[in-house]
């Protein structure tokens, strides 16, 4: 809820605080234009899924030089490619050229703040209770992952309280 109150003041008050009464609330979803109110639109889901979809291809396809992480507590060693630096890179210049080439807004960011903010809180909230399920409830599942080890997962329901 705090994103969502100082993002109000910034857009509703002018970088006042305010009291954050019914009516804060109200102005804040329903009378603010489609993309600053904080309603998800689908405008705003599919800039997210776009974005995320880019950066799983860059950690995919970026050509780079693979280095083996620390020892894990089975003796295995995870390999993991360095290209996070050419990804980055990538992750600005992507965005700019398609601005440059009019394929995208450059104020896309801004016209749609509210609606990215809401569907980032939602699909990261989606993303932690998939992977509490997942690997926390069902970890059983995943013994046999070169990355298990032993002291992962919820080993009953009950604990979940004190994991999620």
């Amino acid at each position: 809820a705090a994103i969502y109150y100082f993002y109000g003041c910034m857009v509703l008050h002018q970088g006042r605080l305010a009291i954050p009464d019914g009516q804060f609330w109200y102005d804040l979803y329903y009378t603010l234009p489609e993309g600053i109110a904080i309603r998800p639109t689908w405008k705003a889901t599919v800039a997210i899924v776009v974005w995320v979809v880019f950066q799983a291809a860059m950690e995919i396809f970026i050509p780079a030089k693979i280095v083996e992480g620390v020892t894990l507590k089975n003796g295995t060693k995870l390999k993991y490619p360095m290209n996070g630096l050419a990804a980055f890179g990538l992750s600005h210049v992507v965005p700019y050229a398609l601005c440059w080439c009019g394929l995208l807004d450059p104020y896309f960011i801004w016209s749609n703040m509210g609606a990215l903010l809401t569907v980032g809180v939602l699909l990261a909230k989606l993303m932690a209770l998939w992977l509490y399920i997942d690997f926390g409830l069902l970890w059983w599942r995943h013994v046999d992952d070169p990355e298990f080890e032993e002291d992962w997962g919820v080993f009953h329901i009950s604990e979940c309280i004190n994991d999620y």
